[in-house]
């Protein structure tokens, strides 16, 4: 595995991720991914300082909620995160669509996000 791409919502999952993976994979490549319509984090990265999530809008309901505060600083330190991409939303409902033509009944939009940029 070279690269693991990371659905941010409360910044939970990344800090925890971030911390294992490089622990195993020193070497990884670790990105953040999250919907234009709720794209703190990417903001945040760019700006390299918290920025709390205004009026989120997304089909990627799990990532809706701002980074949180604790989580943060734990994904940003160490140089491990390389990026935070945001991908638009439109995209992650036209791979929903084709995950509930091929039989996937259940999918939440988070998933949708990931696949969509790790499909490019």
């Amino acid at each position: 595995m070279d690269a693991l791409i990371i659905p941010v919502g409360g910044g939970g999952l990344l800090s925890g991720l971030v911390i294992a993976a490089k622990r195993q994979h020193p070497n990884l490549k670790i990105f953040g991914a999250e919907p234009i319509g709720a794209d703190d984090a990417k903001r945040s990265f760019d700006a390299k300082q918290l920025i709390p999530q205004t009026a989120p809008n997304t089909i990627a309901d799990g990532l809706l909620t701002s980074v949180g505060q604790k989580p943060w600083p734990i994904s940003t330190s160490g140089c491990w995160l390389l990026a935070v991409v945001a991908v638009v939303a439109a995209a992650a409902t036209h791979r929903i669509d084709v995950l509930i033509m091929i039989g996937v009944v259940v999918v939440c939009g988070q998933f949708a996000i990931w696949w969509k940029i790790s499909s490019q």
